[in-house]
């Protein structure tokens, strides 16, 4: 189950990359980290907020 969350998620933030390479071509990108695995990508006019978890993992788990 965890290998199959971080494969959609490798396959997710690689299709955003993708995305933001064509962005970056022409503007600077900035990439903000939001804590535990959240981020928000910035090109241009473009801002894009990546959080994998729909929930946060317990701290006794």
């Amino acid at each position: 189950m965890q290998s199959q969350r971080l494969r959609h998620g490798a396959v997710l933030f690689g299709a955003v990359l993708a995305f933001v390479a064509v962005e970056a071509a022409a503007q600077p990108v900035k990439l903000r980290w939001l804590g535990v695995a959240g981020f928000t990508i910035e090109a241009g006019d473009s801002v894009l907020v990546l959080d994998p978890y729909l929930s946060r993992p317990g701290l006794l788990r």
